[in-house]
């Protein structure tokens, strides 16, 4: 994986990743739920992958 500020680095030279480990590995958790919960994802009810709604954690028993 790897992460670029798209506004000051348009042409993806440099992965700032390791700069902002936080925001990696969040997103990293996102696209890890999305992966999960593709074929099975209601976004009426969950929201988007994203931006999940409380109803998803609930849904899951969390």
């Amino acid at each position: 994986m790897e992460l670029y500020d798209l506004a000051n680095d348009p042409n993806e030279l440099n992965d700032i990743r390791q700069q902002v480990p936080t925001i990696a590995r969040s997103l990293r958790i996102v696209m890890a739920t999305f992966v999960a919960y593709e074929e099975s994802w209601s976004t009426p009810r969950w929201g988007e992958p994203s931006a999940p709604l409380e109803a998803f954690a609930s849904d899951q028993g969390m």
